[in-house]
């Protein structure tokens, strides 16, 4: 039972990390709206409606932990146990995602919008 519950964590904490990243916040514009109102805060109240993460746990409190027994210090916690953000030490990406595909065009990238697949670049 130890062994499922740090694979769980793990799983959490690269989810999260994933919602988080460059790669997503260029184009979530949800999240990314989230993370510009309160200096990169987005709730963990907030970070349960995401359906990925939805189906790995529903309980904040497992959220909190996961990410306090992470070691790469990706992310900070508020005082209150409630917020997290990126690390002041990873900026949030302020490029838009045409900016970001340019600056990547070594990458190939499969977009799927309105059920038709682009490649890019």
């Amino acid at each position: 039972a130890i062994m499922c519950e740090v694979i769980n964590q793990k799983e959490i904490v690269n989810q999260i990390k994933f919602y988080f990243s460059d790669v997503n916040l260029v184009r979530d514009k949800f999240l990314k709206e989230k993370t510009l109102e309160n200096d990169g805060w987005v709730t963990i109240d907030c970070l349960l409606t995401f359906n990925r993460l939805k189906k790995l746990t529903t309980d904040s409190q497992t959220i909190l932990a996961s990410l306090k027994n992470d070691e790469d210090f990706f992310f900070e916690i508020d005082e209150e146990n409630k917020k997290i953000r990126r690390s002041k030490d990873i900026p949030l990406p302020a490029i838009s995602f045409r900016k970001y595909l340019d600056q990547n065009k070594n990458n190939i990238f499969y977009i799927v919008s309105s059920g038709k697949c682009f490649f890019y670049p």
